[in-house]
């Protein structure tokens, strides 16, 4: 497929530890891609893909965060942009399912699983995107899994100097999600903020 030159450009669905290697396979081969979350397992492989995305600034790479486009984001990113909800000092996500299944992705330490990297890149996202700088200092606290040695409870405070953001991604509790994002003049609470319904008004 990446020697087809009919094909312009590739998605990357892959388990997470192979994120990197394979976007760097398209984009070697001229393919634009988006690629699945979290683009990358660590610090020294997001560096990796950044120097073999440069070499190629005609091609471009996105991480698959599909939230960011659907309708309720683009209008809460609006509302605060616009300052209807004053200055934004604080916001609180929670994201969870129950997931104790040995042979699932998700809970297989070698090939990236885990709550942090599954849902927890959500609530770190979602802040960036609403604050539109990153954080200057993070903190956190994790529970693993005694046997699959995966975190299933991880919880995280970002700071972003004009503002904080904390959340909770747990992989082994009731499924809820939620996001409230509090301005100095009002709030905005997302009801289902990760996958929403296609069937109902979000809310």
């Amino acid at each position: 497929m990446l020697a087809d030159p009919d094909i312009d450009a590739v998605y990357i669905p892959l388990p997470n530890h192979l994120h990197v290697s394979w976007t760097i396979k398209a984009l070697n081969a001229g393919k634009h891609v988006l690629c699945e979350k979290p683009i990358g397992l660590n610090v020294a492989e997001a560096q990796k893909l950044l120097d073999a995305a440069r070499k190629f600034p005609h091609l471009k790479v996105m991480e698959a965060f599909m939230y960011r486009h659907h309708p309720q984001w683009q209008w809460a990113k609006q509302q605060v942009t616009e300052g209807k909800i004053g200055e934004v000092r604080t916001i609180q996500t929670f994201f969870s399912y129950y997931n104790t299944d040995p042979d699932n992705i998700r809970n297989k330490a070698d090939l990236g699983g885990g709550g942090l990297m599954d849902i927890g890149c959500y609530c770190i996202s979602l802040s960036r995107f609403i604050f539109g700088a990153e954080p200057w200092r993070v903190c956190g606290i994790m529970e693993e899994d005694p046997n699959m040695k995966v975190d299933r409870l991880t919880s995280g405070i970002l700071d972003f100097s004009s503002g904080t953001s904390t959340f909770t991604c747990a992989t082994q509790l009731v499924p809820y999600q939620r996001v409230n994002i509090f301005g100095t003049k009002g709030r905005i609470e997302i009801e289902i903020p990760f996958n929403a319904p296609s069937d109902r008004p979000c809310k």
